[in-house]
């Protein structure tokens, strides 16, 4: 549906809403669970994974008994990819695994024997959710990519579903996956656009393979003005699998509407080698993801035996030490403790921060605030004599990014900018938070 784009630029009191969204992920959700009994995961919208929601019914249910929203991501994106579909995602209940295969084109037709649009209205209902990315792929080839007209197709097809079974209420977000490389070449992203038009959807969600916390300054000011172009469609954007610097740009400058990430993790996103056999997994290799510690204020993570070259250095500890006795009240101690605590306090602490700004001076205070913040630690940082030349090197590299990033957004401030469309919110009971749902 079409969303009317209001201007605010003359009332500089108004603080439009921020989309913000925690993906509970694949294995963090029992953690997440914790801290929301804790009163440390002020979520008001988190994105559950079909191939997970099963075993999160409980912290779902919490989740909507205090009025947030819940949005079902149906994995179809990895269930459609040779490297992905026995991996996690193999879970959902759509997945193929009696025949042991990716789903097809075929598949995604509404008339195909697994009924792949009547088994996801009939879990999101099961489950509760406010709304439901739709069923889509990973665009690999942009807008020449014949699963473009089939993802189109989808969103009719996932509507009539749900209204059949009973979902009127559940909104659809539509789901656009694919290369930054293509979403930011201008002819693609025109007839990504043209052919986005018209879709019943409340918002538009970009995931970017190859994009992420991470990126480089130039590849993030593209994107970032390439999301921009995408206003023109009316949809209100969130962007996902995003984090760090670059995220609270994105919502600071009104690049887009919303963003969505997990606690320490799904902060970029990867998708070049989906399409090739998944390695044999070496069964030396421990299972688990190795956990990495944010230094405050320096958009760069390091993992627990890389901080100690930070800490044995005159001033380090100083340094990398959350400062924020409300959130690590022992500090570093507290964040090495339970670092997922420390990473949702200081995201949202940000995010609120960001919120309680009016629209008119959010750009600034970022500008003033984040950015500053973080050429301030670089600076200190690079400057400490560090016995460990890879950690040392890493530290001045990271300097130097932070610079890059300090004039690239000063030159984004003077880009000329629509206002964002606010996001829609898909709450299970009125929210009274500015900070909502994507």
């Amino acid at each position: 549906m079409s969303t009317n784009v209001i201007e605010f630029s003359n009332f500089s009191g108004v603080r439009t809403r921020i989309g913000h969204s925690i993906r509970t992920g694949e294995t963090a959700f029992k953690q997440l669970g914790n801290l929301h009994a804790e009163g440390r995961l002020p979520a008001t919208s988190i994105i559950v994974d079909a191939s997970k929601a099963k075993f999160q019914k409980e912290l779902i249910g919490a989740m909507l008994g205090e009025g947030a929203e819940v949005i079902l991501d149906p994995k179809t994106v990895e269930l459609s990819e040779v490297g992905r579909f026995r991996g996690s995602a193999s879970g959902a209940p759509w997945a193929q695994r009696e025949d042991d295969r990716q789903l097809t084109p075929s598949d995604f037709d509404g008339l195909s024997a697994i009924d792949l649009y009547g088994q996801i209205a009939r879990f999101a209902i099961e489950i509760g959710a406010t709304a439901v990315m739709s069923p889509s792929h990973f665009l690999r080839n942009g807008a020449s990519d014949p699963l473009l007209v089939v993802d189109r197709s989808a969103v009719f097809s996932l509507r009539n579903a749900l209204d059949k079974e009973g979902g009127h209420h559940i909104a659809i977000d539509y789901a656009l996956v694919l290369p930054h490389t293509k979403f930011n070449d201008v002819a693609h992203r025109e007839r990504i656009k043209s052919s986005l038009t018209g879709l019943p959807i409340d918002n538009l969600i970009v995931r970017l393979s190859g994009f992420g916390s991470s990126s480089g300054p130039l590849t993030a000011k593209q994107t970032l003005l390439s999301l921009a172009d995408m206003q023109s469609l009316g949809y209100p954007i969130s962007l996902d699998h995003i984090g760090g610097l670059i995220a609270t740009a994105a919502v600071a400058f009104g690049f887009v509407s919303g963003i969505s990430h997990g606690i320490g993790e799904r902060e970029r996103f990867d998708a070049r080698d989906w399409h090739k056999p998944p390695k044999e997994r070496d069964p030396d290799t421990p299972f688990g993801r190795a956990v990495f510690i944010p230094v405050p204020s320096f958009d760069r993570a390091y993992r627990t035996k890389d901080l100690e070259a930070i800490l044995n250095a005159q001033g380090g500890r100083r340094l990398i030490s959350c400062q924020d006795r409300t959130c690590c009240p022992k500090g570093l101690a507290s964040t090495l403790d339970k670092p997922k605590a420390h990473m949702a306090r200081q995201r949202f602490k940000t995010m609120n921060a960001l919120f309680e700004t009016p629209d008119s001076r959010r750009i600034q205070h970022f500008l003033d605030t984040d950015m500053r913040a973080a050429e301030r630690k670089a600076g200190d940082l690079a400057r400490l004599k560090i016995a460990d030349d890879r950690i040392s090197k890493s530290l001045i590299e990271g300097r130097k990014r932070i610079d890059h990033f300090a004039r690239t957004f000063e030159t984004l401030s003077q880009v000329d900018r629509r206002d964002a469309p606010t996001v829609h919110v898909r709450p299970s009971r009125n929210l009274l938070s500015g900070v909502g749902a994507i």
